[in-house]
C-alpha cells in the first residue's frame, strides 16, 4: 500500500547512502507488515529494487530481529522458488483502550495479530494512575507467563477524548473525566516502554484503513460507537487527518438534525446524546456488555419481536443516517465505515440505513458511496493503538536496536560483578561479566554456598552460550554497531537519549 511507504526522501540520513539503505529497510518491513508474508521475488517487483539488494535488506531485517525468512512456496510459480519474508511474530506492542466500564489491554504483533488480550472491568471511572498500574500489572504477568518469549517494543493508548498530537497529552476525555491527563508519561514510567497516545476513533480509522474495511481506499470516514460515545476518524488522499492539534473527527459533538420531535431525547443535545450505547443497554435491561455481548442481545431482542428495542434501534438509525449524510456532503468519501455499536445499528437493517443516508446526501456525492461495518470488529482500536507504538520502528527499523541499548544504559546497574551462573542446555559455566540489563532475564539468588552477590540466570538472551560474557565485544564490526538516531518524531512520544556515534545500519 503506497500510502504507508516513505518515499519522501526526508527521513533519517536523507541524501546519504546510509539514509537510502535505512529507507529501503523501512519499505521492506512496511510491506510485510501491511501485506503479510511476501516472497523476495514479490518484494523485488513491488519495490523496483534489484534481487541482490532485496536479499541483503531481508537479511538485515532478520539480523535486527524484525523479520524471519521462511521456506519458499513450492507451488507458487515456475522456476526456482523464492524465500518468503515475514515479520517476526515475537515482536509485540502493548495496546490499551481505557473506557468508562473497562480497560482493555492487548499484545499486538507486527502485522496486526492479537497475541493476548485482557479486559479489566471497573466499577468506577478509572484514573490515569490506575490505568498505568493496570497496564504494568498485565505486562508483568505476560512477561512471566504466556508471552515470556515476546519482545515488547512499546505501548500505544487509544483514549476516548481529545489527545494532543504533539505530546500525547489528554486535553479532555469528558466521559472519563480526565483533563490535561499525562497518562502517556504514567504508562511509560510504569512499564519502562516507550509510549504514545492518540484518540481512539482516529486510531480505529487508521487500523481499518491499513488492515480492514478501508484497505486500499484513499478517502474514507470512520465512525466509532463506544461506551464513551461517538468519535470519528478521517482518511483523505490516503493519509489520516488529525487537524491542527490532533482533535479532528469529533462527529459525536455535532448537533444532529432531527426531523421528528418525537425522536429527540436530549434537548439541545449532541449526536452522542441521542445515539448512544447506554440507551440501547437501557432498552435491553442490561447494565453493561462488551461489543459481542451487546450485538448478541440486540439480535435476540429483534428476533423475539421486542417492540421497545426495535423502536429504539429505528430511532437511533434515523438520527445516525442524518449525521452520516452530512459528513458525505462535506467530505465526499468513497467509503463510510461504522464500528462498535454503530455497526450493530447498521447491520440490523442495512438496507434502511443505506436508503436513509442516500435520501439525505447530495446525489452526486453519494452515487459511489459504500457504507460498511468495521472488518476488524472489536480489535480495531487495539490494532490502531499498536500502530501508534510501532510507528517509529516502521519508519526506521534501525532505531529498534539503538533504543534498546539506550534504555538498557538508563536502567540501574545491579551490583553483580562476581561469578554468574549461566544455565544453557544442561551445561553449567562460570564467567566474569558486567550485566548491562536484566529487564528480559528472570533472576534469583543462588542457594547457600554460592559466591556472595551471585545470581542464577534461568533464561539467557538469544545467542548467549556457556562460558561467554554477556557483554557485547568492544571491537564491533559494522554489522554489530548501532545506527545513528533518527530525528525526533512528532507522534506524542519523547525521544530517548542514545549513543549518536555514526554507523552503517
Amino acid at each position: 500500500m503506497d500510502a504507508v511507504i516513505d518515499r519522501s526522501g526526508d527521513g533519517p540520513g536523507a541524501g546519504t547512502s546510509d539514509g537510502v539503505h535505512r529507507r529501503n529497510l523501512a519499505r521492506i518491513l512496511g510491506l510485510v507488515h501491511y501485506r503479510g508474508p511476501l516472497s523476495r521475488a514479490w518484494l523485488t517487483a513491488l519495490t523496483g529494487l534489484n534481487r541482490s539488494t532485496v536479499a541483503a535488506l531481508a537479511a538485515r531485517l532478520v539480523d535486527l530481529g524484525l523479520a524471519r525468512e521462511q521456506a519458499p512456496d513450492q507451488t507458487s510459480r515456475a522456476g526456482r522458488p523464492s524465500p518468503v519474508i515475514a515479520v517476526d511474530p515475537d515482536l509485540v506492542a502493548v495496546a490499551v483502550n481505557p473506557e468508562v466500564d473497562a480497560v482493555t489491554i492487548a499484545a499486538v504483533g507486527l502485522g496486526g495479530a492479537i497475541a493476548a488480550r485482557v479486559r479489566v472491568d471497573v466499577a468506577d471511572l478509572v484514573t490515569p494512575e490506575r490505568t498505568a498500574t493496570l497496564v504494568a500489572e498485565v505486562v508483568r504477568e505476560w512477561r512471566g507467563g504466556e508471552l515470556a518469549h515476546a519482545r515488547f517494543v512499546g505501548a500505544g493508548l487509544a483514549v476516548p477524548g481529545l489527545v494532543r498530537a504533539s505530546d500525547g497529552l489528554v486535553r479532555f476525555a469528558p466521559h472519563l473525566k480526565w483533563r490535561d491527563a499525562q497518562v502517556r508519561e504514567l504508562v511509560e514510567a510504569a512499564t519502562g516502554l516507550p509510549t504514545a497516545a492518540g484518540n481512539d476513533a482516529t486510531l480505529g480509522a487508521i487500523a481499518e484503513h491499513r488492515f480492514g474495511a478501508g484497505r486500499g481506499v484513499d478517502d474514507l470516514v470512520y465512525l466509532n460507537g463506544g461506551a464513551s460515545g461517538i468519535g470519528g476518524g478521517l482518511v483523505v488522499h490516503g493519509r489520516p487527518v488529525l487537524g491542527a492539534g490532533g482533535f479532528a473527527g469529533e462527529f459525536g459533538q455535532n448537533r444532529p438534525g432531527i426531523d421528528d420531535a418525537g425522536d429527540r431525547r436530549a434537548v439541545g443535545g449532541v449526536l452522542e446524546d441521542e445515539v448512544g450505547r447506554s440507551r440501547l443497554l437501557g432498552a435491553l435491561g442490561l447494565r453493561s456488555a462488551d461489543e459481542p455481548a451487546l450485538a448478541a442481545a440486540i439480535a435476540r431482542a429483534v428476533a423475539s419481536g421486542d417492540a421497545e428495542v426495535v423502536a429504539e434501534l429505528d430511532r437511533q438509525r434515523r438520527i445516525l443516517a442524518t449525521a452520516i449524510a452530512n459528513a458525505v456532503n462535506v467530505l465526499n468519501p468513497s467509503r463510510v465505515i461504522l464500528g462498535g455499536f454503530l455497526a450493530t445499528l447498521a447491520e440490523q437493517d442495512s438496507a434502511a440505513m443505506r436508503a436513509a443516508v442516500a435520501g439525505q446526501a447530495m446525489p452526486a456525492a453519494a452515487e459511489d458511496l459504500l457504507l460498511v461495518v468495521a472488518a476488524l470488529g472489536e480489535d480495531r482500536l487495539l490494532v490502531g493503538a499498536a500502530e501508534l507504538a510501532f510507528a517509529p520502528l516502521l519508519a526506521d527499523p534501525c532505531r529498534s536496536r539503538t533504543e534498546r541499548r539506550a534504555r538498557s544504559e538508563r536502567m540501574p546497574r545491579p551490583a553483580v560483578a562476581s561469578a554468574v551462573r549461566v544455565l544453557h542446555g544442561g551445561a553449567f559455566g562460570y564467567t566474569r561479566t558486567r550485566v548491562e540489563s536484566i529487564r528480559d532475564l528472570r533472576v534469583e539468588i543462588v542457594p547457600d554456598g554460592a559466591p556472595p552477590g551471585a545470581v542464577s540466570i534461568r533464561s539467557a538472551p538469544d545467542g548467549v552460550r556457556p562460558n561467554r560474557s554477556l557483554q557485547r565485544p568492544h571491537s564491533s564490526t559494522p554489522r554489530e554497531r548501532l545506527c545513528p538516531p533518527p530525528p525526533s518524531p512528532s507522534s506524542g512520544r519523547t525521544t530517548t537519549p542514545h549513543d549518536a556515534t555514526p554507523a552503517t545500519c
